[in-house]
């Protein structure tokens, strides 16, 4: 890889990972209010059947489950920011991002623009998944070394 290429992946990898290392940051520093957030979204999912059982296991174990997600976040975050051990910090940025997408932002349960804005917000962190699935298959570049042609 040359200099430019090995220069567009880093940039890449800090775009992906610095909404994860702040968010985590920013739940840490806030946490009474992070714990408010996540306890408003759990009972707006309870709407969901099916949702009930995990979201009452959730709400049980509440402190555990922002610890781990926190945890996640910035793990994978650094991971992904650094290019150290990335496919791992993007899978778990992924397995962060699935639970967090469907809680968070369930546009099918609202109306009007709270609708609209929570759409997007969904779409944002679908784009995002496919961004950490592109660095789960090839890794964060710096290891790709280009080969020889062979001579015919």
């Amino acid at each position: 890889m040359n200099p430019l290429q090995l220069l567009v992946l880093f940039l890449g990898r800090v775009c992906l990972s610095v909404i994860f290392i702040l968010s985590a940051l920013n739940k840490i520093w806030d946490w009474q209010g992070y714990q408010m957030l996540v306890t408003n979204a759990f009972s707006d999912m309870h709407q969901i059947p099916q949702m009930n059982f995990a979201l009452d296991f959730a709400s049980a174990h509440l402190t555990l489950v922002l610890l781990i997600g926190i945890i996640t976040e910035l793990v994978g975050g650094v991971f992904v920011f650094l290019g150290i051990k990335a496919r791992l910090g993007a899978l778990l940025l992924i397995l962060f991002l699935i639970p967090t997408t469907v809680i968070f932002h369930h546009f099918w349960l609202l109306d009007g623009s709270e609708k609209d804005l929570q759409t997007i917000m969904f779409l944002k962190n679908v784009s995002i998944i496919g961004g950490l699935l592109i660095l789960l298959a090839f890794g964060s570049g710096k290891s790709v070394k280009s080969k020889p042609v062979p001579k015919e």
